[in-house]
């Protein structure tokens, strides 16, 4: 059973495509290919609502373990302890599809993906920042969007 369900998810692993971590300043980036982001709402009314991102949250343990193995990376070995992180924030109107998620060491996600998924929602809700732009700068470098709000580079 457990080898058949190994198989299973080598074989999805394989048809969409192994993916890399990128690196950079010590911190790992999703494979862009892999995971490009993807949303499942534009409707800044919805995701600003409280409570929004919490009742759209839906990731299945099978699905952990897919988002595991398309990465090749163990959650009990390094560099998990991993978080199957939304590189679109559901916060942000990101979704749960395979194309959103990838794993995140937890210790960058606490310290720093948090904070600047946090910091860019609260400037998309008031009005600050374009939508569109704060996505982008996710997807592309969720690390440089965390320097640059870090460096005062956002309104």
């Amino acid at each position: 059973m457990i080898a058949g369900a190994l198989a299973f998810l080598l074989l999805l692993a394989g048809e969409l495509g192994a993916a890399e971590y990128r690196h950079r300043d010590g911190r790992l980036l999703p494979d862009r290919r892999a995971t490009p982001g993807h949303v499942r709402t534009d409707d800044v009314a919805v995701f600003c609502t409280p409570g929004t991102a919490a009742a759209a949250r839906d990731v299945s343990a099978a699905t952990k373990r897919h988002v595991h193995a398309r990465y090749a990376v163990d959650p009990d070995r390094r560099p998990c302890p991993c978080h199957i992180d939304h590189l679109v924030p559901l916060s942000m109107g990101g979704s749960n599809d395979l194309r959103n998620l990838w794993p995140l060491p937890v210790d960058q996600k606490r310290r720093e993906k948090d904070v600047v998924e946090s910091f860019l929602r609260r400037a998309v809700c008031g009005g600050a920042i374009d939508l569109e732009r704060a996505r982008q700068d996710l997807t592309a470098d969720w690390w440089a969007a965390y320097q640059r709000m870090k460096r005062g580079g956002y309104p």
